[in-house]
């Protein structure tokens, strides 16, 4: 304990004489405060996960930013996630590798991972870009309300993938409510006929506890439509991904 205390310590005091350092900086090193921008912010990593180290924050073994953005890299099957900072987990790797994860802007840092799914059905070929929704979680301890999110294209009959966090551990999952949010610019097309999707589930996956939820319609179907309410879906199955996980 006394050695952590020290080590927070002095990383803490380099870390403000960095900052002193700073000032007058000329616009010629403006990259070089960038760089320097980058390594601070990993010791405010380091320390947090000292401070914290009973809720680590966890990364994720991906590819690419775009592909972890989709929410497609949340396993942790064969090493693929691990702790961030003091209490990682010691792996052996033929090769370094990439690792993601979203932080709170402030410490403690640590946020909650999650995928979700949703195949957007509908009787009339539709195809829309640049859509903004917002979705809701609601768990056994806490919810999240009005998390923002864009999809870059929604077309009828087609699933999509993405990322979304939140910074409270809101539990075990039970319902969550998705909106789509009208533009905000006047749109005659939207004005005289509402755009819209018919939805049976949607499917979520939890970073942290490697859980997958699925999500029903309280109406079997629910329509989402654009500007209007939301659809709102509660949970009929569960499972645990320890054996299997995608």
């Amino acid at each position: 304990m006394e050695s952590k205390a020290l080590l927070v310590l002095t990383l803490a005091v380099w870390l403000q004489s960095l900052t002193a350092s700073r000032g007058g900086v000329a616009a010629a090193d403006h990259v070089d405060q960038l760089v320097k921008c980058s390594h601070e912010r990993s010791i405010h990593l380091f320390i947090d996960s000292l401070l914290n180290e009973e809720n680590p924050s966890k990364a994720y073994r991906c590819s690419s930013k775009e592909a972890f953005e989709k929410g497609l890299c949340l396993s942790c099957r064969k090493n693929r996630c691990n702790n961030l900072g003091y209490e990682i987990n010691k792996v052996r790797a033929k090769r370094s590798s990439k690792m993601y994860l979203k932080t709170r802007s402030q410490m403690p840092y640590k946020v909650f991972h999650y995928q979700v799914k949703i195949h957007f059905s509908g009787t009339e070929s539709e195809t829309h870009t640049n859509q903004a929704f917002e979705i809701s979680l609601y768990g056994t301890v806490a919810e999240s309300e009005n998390i923002p999110f864009t999809l870059p294209e929604v077309s009828t009959n087609k699933t999509y993938s993405f990322l979304i966090y939140t910074e409270v551990d809101i539990g075990e999952l039970l319902m969550l409510k998705l909106k789509w949010k009208s533009d905000s610019y006047f749109s005659w097309s939207d004005w005289w006929s509402s755009p819209g999707f018919a939805i049976q589930k949607i499917r979520v996956k939890a970073g942290e506890t490697q859980k997958k939820v699925i999500f029903c319609s309280r109406e079997k179907v629910s329509h989402l439509q654009k500007g209007k309410a939301p659809a709102v879906f509660v949970k009929c199955h569960d499972k645990s991904l320890n054996k299997k996980s995608g």
